[in-house]
């Protein structure tokens, strides 16, 4: 998938969005994805998010926050149903707490007890000792239940009710519980039921039919004819449960990939289909690609199943634009030897799917040169208004919480690729609660390097005003920098968002405000806030390392000497958070008492934050 920015949320550029079921991801503008919807039609269903005065205050907040967007297709909203509430698992949005909370698709699970409990749970969570599913239907997971109480005959009563019976209930009494609550069956036996519950749970269905077929002739050779017509039972439950697995049961994992030239470079797309869903998409587009479409695939591929990247090999690889033969000769000598290649002539299925990567992949394509268009019409604006050539973009801003863990940062744009994040660098800063004085060190650290082949940006934008305007071009005088055109962008009196104020210096060089069209004042906004984000990162994370400092030193017995210890023993504060009294004890100079105050010191702060969130 790949982020389809704010300007998409225009109507011409939505407009662009597939007519076709699929799921839908809202990111905001850290860049986390705060709301992950279903759709029968895309495009109809996020055009609905962006019609005026139509939604509640939480939904209206929601739409506030949107920065980017993200598209899956699929094949049918049966499809786009599973995908969404995977997404759900994975990324937990916060905008998603009713469906995370109520709708997850639930598990059979058992309980941690010497008796351990069967039953149905909405989380497979460490709580329970083992968990089996997701199910998609109620009705299926009920019948499961139903068969494997009959076949198995745990108890799926509540420990309380449990704890509190003096004689067998009713299901015992009808063969569907073996009554553990009192004594009818030894913790041994009962042990050995769930344990074979779990295997066939888990698949192990052949070997605990021969167990069960071996112990039902016991039995016969016994002439305990009773229990071998109870093994027996057993056996053909069994049978008739995988039967029907089978027959519902997708065999194969396949891996489909498509992709096109398009002329400034390569399009792939790549989606994971295991049991018959699209488990995971992912786009990518490769700039000045000089291969081939072909070859670069092939590299492709050969980059994907030779390295970390791609963990999970499937049964099955397909590509729409190699033959079988292509694929094979250059992974097999990687791959298991079970693992079967399909290329342009495949079978009906995987058409189908080579269909639905297709649809994905232009949905993509529209993103990425919607993208591009934004940043060839800020560019040309900037252009016209300081009548220079302008290749590449740069924007600065500082974040501190009252002079303290001051960080600078700043981004480089560029006209062909956007916010290129690898060339963008943050700074830590002693300037204290000083916009301007913050800025003029950041100015001469970022452009008044030597030794440095880096070329300085055409123009440079800085959030703030005027005065933070002036200090900059301060700084570039300073160092004898004066090709760089500067841009102030500053929010209004009531700083409203959206009503932001532009600045450059006339040939005064004095402050005059100038005024850019609608999407372009959209870009820059966008391109001001991933500079802010990318700051405020640093920041936070500085701020905590002086909070936990501060906080640990306030203990008595533990000086800077011993808290450095502690720091490069166990590490940051997640570390600590995680650490037992006995871990934190092992550090030199850590007795048993002071661990103990850590502990309880560092648990009281979580405790507290719980609280304030």
């Amino acid at each position: 998938m790949d982020s389809l920015p704010n300007d998409l949320l225009t109507k011409s550029a939505i407009d662009s969005i597939p007519l076709q079921p699929g799921i839908y991801f809202f990111y905001n503008i850290d860049r986390e994805i705060i709301y992950i919807g279903k759709a029968k039609i895309l495009r109809n269903r996020v055009k609905q998010y962006f019609k005026k005065n139509q939604h509640s205050i939480r939904t209206a907040n929601m739409v506030k926050q949107i920065e980017y967007i993200q598209v899956i297709c699929s094949s049918t909203e049966h499809t786009a149903l599973l995908l969404e509430n995977q997404a759900i698992k994975k990324h937990q949005p916060r905008y998603n707490v009713l469906l995370k909370d109520d709708k997850n698709y639930p598990f059979i699970y058992l309980s941690k007890h010497k008796f351990p409990r069967l039953g149905i749970a909405r989380n497979a969570t460490s709580k329970y000792l083992h968990t089996f599913g997701p199910f998609t239907k109620k009705q299926k997971l009920h019948a499961m239940l139903d068969e494997l109480q009959g076949l198995f005959q745990l108890r799926t009563c509540r420990d309380s009710y449990f704890r509190h019976r003096t004689r067998p209930c009713m299901l015992h009494d009808i063969n569907r519980c073996s009554a553990p609550c009192v004594d009818k069956i030894s913790p041994s036996a009962y042990k050995e039921d769930t344990q074979a519950m779990t295997r066939f749970l888990r698949g192990d269905y052949q070997k605990l039919i021969t167990e069960y077929t071996q112990k039902m002739q016991q039995a016969v050779h016994s002439q305990d004819y009773e229990k071998a017509a109870n093994y027996r039972d057993i056996i053909q439950s069994m049978q008739n449960i995988i039967q029907q697995q089978q027959q519902t049961q997708h065999k194969h994992s396949i891996d489909i990939f498509s992709a096109s030239d398009e002329g400034e470079g390569i399009a792939t797309i790549h989606l994971q289909i295991r049991n018959g869903q699209i488990e995971d998409s992912r786009y990518r587009f490769f700039a000045q690609v000089a291969s081939k479409l072909e070859d670069s695939i092939i590299g492709l591929l050969v980059q994907i199943y030779t390295g970390q990247e791609h963990p999970n090999i499937p049964d099955n690889i397909a590509c729409a634009q190699l033959s079988a033969a292509q694929i094979a000769d250059n992974l097999a000598v990687f791959l298991p030897k079970k693992t079967r290649y399909y290329g342009k002539k495949s079978p009906q299925a995987y058409q189908k799917w080579y269909d639905v990567a297709n649809t994905n992949l232009q949905a993509q394509l529209q993103s990425h040169y919607a993208h591009k268009q934004r940043y060839i019409d800020l560019f040309n604006e900037i252009s016209t208004i300081f009548n220079v050539a302008l290749s590449t973009l740069e924007c600065m801003d500082i974040s501190h919480h009252s002079g303290s863990a001051t960080y600078g940062s700043c981004i480089v744009c560029s006209q062909e690729s956007g916010i290129d994040n690898r060339s963008s660098r943050v700074y830590s800063l002693n300037a204290q609660n000083n916009d301007y004085d913050s800025l003029y060190q950041l100015t001469k650290r970022r452009f008044g390097q030597t030794g440095t082949e880096r070329t300085p940006p055409n123009v440079l934008l800085i959030d703030g005003g005027k005065g933070q305007l002036q200090a900059v071009q301060k700084a570039l005088d300073t160092i004898n920098l004066h090709t760089v055109k500067l841009i102030a962008i500053t929010k209004n009196a009531q700083r409203t968002a959206g009503e932001e104020r532009y600045f450059i210096l006339n040939a005064q060089q004095q402050p005059q405000e100038i005024s850019f069209s609608i999407t372009n004042k959209r870009t820059l906004e966008h391109i001001r806030d991933q500079a802010h984000n990318f700051a405020i990162r640093l920041h936070r994370r500085g701020q905590k390392k002086q909070s936990l400092s501060s906080t640990l030193l306030q203990i008595p017995g533990l000086g800077k000497k011993r808290y450095q210890n502690l720091i490069q023993y166990l590490g940051g504060k997640e570390q600590l958070d995680n650490s037992t009294i006995a871990h934190i004890a092992k550090v030199p100079g850590i007795s048993h008492n002071l661990a103990t105050q850590i502990h309880q010191h560092l648990h009281n702060l979580e405790r507290s934050d719980n609280n304030k969130a």
